[in-house]
């Protein structure tokens, strides 16, 4: 097979990306697409190898998948293994059982089931996952498993089968990967069949330039890096993808690799000797990049300056440099200086890999192995590991059993007193509230879902479908129950700040919560710009809870402070490196400032029995203008916004006198 410097261009172009946005700098906030242009590249060069080889009569399966394992094993298992003492000395036990579990699943190639399978609102966040990334190695491994058993069965049909049964593939797995975009999104980026057709865009490249080899454009190859640059600086973590979106930039390497032949233009600005040589070591960067990226968010209290990441960009490259000069070069090919022969590289290789399993499995077991930990950090570990609001399921007016989801306590005729309703802000605000409302008898339902405020009317127009409709469901629901006239009170609770300004939060120290617009608006309302939507909904809030307090009680929870960084993690992180001598704070300056709206809107409202309960009185200090996010090495948060069970009992007092008081009607 003819070697195309172009083509080791071309992964420059899609590793550069990656970095930056894995980084978190700005302009690059659709940098995740490389992983696209890596999909269309591997695609592309693992059929022309197959073609070539078919062609030849050397083709063999068995030399293929070794050829494969020399490939990807060694530098594989060599980040793992160094990962592991980091991960054992910084990690807590949650967070080193989950990667434990990666070791697992990414030496069988299925870290992409395993990170869908862990999807959910509370899972750890992937930016301290250090082998997050890996999950795109297991989709490639896993096409490269069934593809060349395809083509060598299609290869003997009729001729001409073999672009006929690609295509109708590729077609049929972008149509897959569409549907899936708009009803199971994290399905969709992680799945091979959802991401088969970038892969197989690659394949049909190969069968085309076999066919007509002497393609050229130079407007059509330019054309193809401009539509990568576009989806690097315009996509962002909101955009839906695969699906569609991906066109952009799997069309965009399609092109180059199509129309940009050596010694044209955009092949020549390819070729150029940085531009190879980045390409040749973007396998180990990509290995190495994350889990440096990882352990310095673990390490750090808040997210690392942007000079820090591009010190451990540049890291990666001597790692990757260092390992594919001295391992990845001597253990390719079978007559390679290392471990040369099957019968010495199976061996090794089944070694090592037991050995990360066999770490994996115990990290596993033993739930992180907190006996590492100092007593004190351990407490923050366990405060992490604490039952969080998750496990008392969104409950609807459909629900059959009463209670049965932990959510309610109702009374004998399935009425009830108390109606709590809101976000993940209000489930986690009620963690250490609902077992008090049944020691002292009051018949209650927490009614939830991530993402949603709860109220009839608001809707969240940049989230997906399947998340609209949950909301949907609430805001129906809880209007059901609002028509209840045994319902005495309501209690509502939810981030009303990240849906008024659609932001997430950034404390200002080096802590940025990252995630989608929360943003929402006033059902079927035509606005035209963010400041009439903002106005809308804060009046659709006054009339909807003014409505409210005029026909019942109504116990109003002013925000919650945010934290911005995962409070435990960066607590645990500061007790290791400098000791838990003082408590984890955020500036007060800053929540006020956020909140300002939405506090100025709860103080103004009047009329009914209104009872207020402010979570900044017990976890800020006018006096040193600062919000508590740990308290005597306790975390009050168990991530960046959400309060732990520990946080939550500091509201208990006066969320009981507020209940007591608007059931009483005082």
């Amino acid at each position: 097979m003819r070697y195309r410097p172009e083509i080791d261009g071309l992964r420059a172009v899609a590793i550069l990306p990656v970095l930056g946005y894995h980084a978190g700098i700005a302009g690059l906030s659709g940098g995740f697409v490389g992983v696209d242009v890596f999909f269309v590249i591997s695609g592309y060069l693992i059929t022309t190898l197959i073609l070539a080889e078919r062609a030849e009569g050397s083709f063999s399966l068995w030399s293929f998948y070794e050829r494969r394992a020399r490939r990807i094993l060694p530098p594989l298992i060599l980040v793992m293994a160094a990962c592991v003492p980091f991960a054992w000395a910084l990690m807590l036990p949650i967070a080193l059982k989950d990667f434990g579990q990666s070791i697992v699943a990414t030496t069988f190639f299925v870290e992409n089931v395993l990170l869908w399978r862990e999807g959910g609102y509370f899972g750890q966040p992937s930016e301290f996952k250090p082998l997050h990334h890996l999950w795109s190695l297991s989709i490639e491994e896993q096409f490269y498993l069934v593809f060349p058993v395809l083509v060598l069965l299609l290869a003997r049909l009729r001729r001409g089968s073999l672009p006929l049964v690609l295509g109708a593939l590729t077609l049929a797995s972008f149509c897959v990967s569409e549907w899936m975009v708009r009803t199971q999104p994290s399905a969709a980026y992680l799945m091979p069949h959802a991401r088969a057709w970038e892969l197989l865009v690659g394949a049909l490249c190969a069968l085309a330039l076999r066919r007509w080899p002497g393609l050229n454009s130079t407007p059509l190859a330019a054309a193809g890096l401009a539509m990568i640059a576009a989806s690097v600086t315009l996509y962002s973590d909101a955009t839906p993808f695969p699906g569609v979106a991906a066109l952009l930039p799997v069309g965009g390497a399609a092109l180059v690799i199509l129309f940009a032949p050596a010694g044209a233009p955009v092949a020549a600005l390819l070729s150029l000797r940085l531009a190879v040589g980045i390409g040749l070591l973007s396998y180990g960067v990509y290995l190495w990049h994350m889990p440096l990226y990882a352990f310095a968010r673990i390490v750090s209290v808040g997210t690392p300056p942007d000079t820090v990441f591009a010190a451990l960009a540049l890291a990666s490259f001597v790692l990757a440099y260092a390992s594919w000069r001295w391992l990845e070069q001597p253990i390719r090919g079978r007559r390679g200086r290392l471990l040369p022969g099957l019968r010495r590289f199976a061996p090794a290789a089944a070694v090592a890999v037991s050995g990360l399993c066999a770490f994996g499995v115990f990290v596993h077991v033993s739930h992180g192995a907190p006996g590492r930990l100092s007593p004190e950090v351990l407490a923050l570990a366990i405060d992490e590991a604490t039952e969080r609001p998750g496990t008392c399921g969104p409950i609807s007016a459909t629900t059959a059993a009463a209670g049965e989801s932990g959510c309610a306590y109702l009374g004998p005729e399935g009425g009830f007193d108390l109606l709590i309703v809101g976000d993940s802000h209000a489930a986690a605000v009620a963690s250490a509230l609902l077992p008090e409302l049944r020691r002292g008898g009051v018949t209650h339902r927490l009614s939830w879902q991530s993402g949603c405020i709860g109220l009839p009317g608001l809707t969240r127009p940049q989230a997906e479908p399947f998340a609209r409709e949950a909301c949907d469901r609430l805001g129906g629901d809880v209007g059901a129950f609002l028509s209840d006239p045994r319902v005495k009170a309501v209690m509502i609770a939810a981030r009303f700040p990240a849906y008024l300004l659609g932001t997430r939060f950034d404390n200002g120290e080096g802590g940025r919560e990252q995630g989608r617009d929360l943003s929402v608006t006033v059902e079927g309302a035509a606005l035209q710009d963010d400041a009439a939507r903002k106005a809308a909904v804060l009046a659709h809030l006054r009339t909807t809870l003014e409505q409210i307090a005029r026909e019942r009680a109504l116990v109003l929870v002013y925000p919650v402070p945010e934290a911005g960084w995962q409070v435990p993690q960066t607590a645990a992180a500061q007790g290791l490196v400098h000791g838990l001598d003082r408590d984890l704070t955020t500036p007060l300056d800053r929540f006020e400032a956020r909140t300002a709206e939405i506090t100025a809107l709860f103080d103004s409202l009047t009329g009914g029995n209104i009872q207020r309960v402010r979570p900044a009185e017990h976890l800020c200090d006018t006096a040193t203008r600062r919000c508590r996010n740990t308290q005597r090495a306790t975390a009050l948060y168990f991530d960046d916004d959400h309060l732990s069970l520990a946080g939550s009992s500091l509201l208990v007092p006066d969320l009981m006198r507020a209940i007591a008081a608007a059931l009483s009607g005082r």
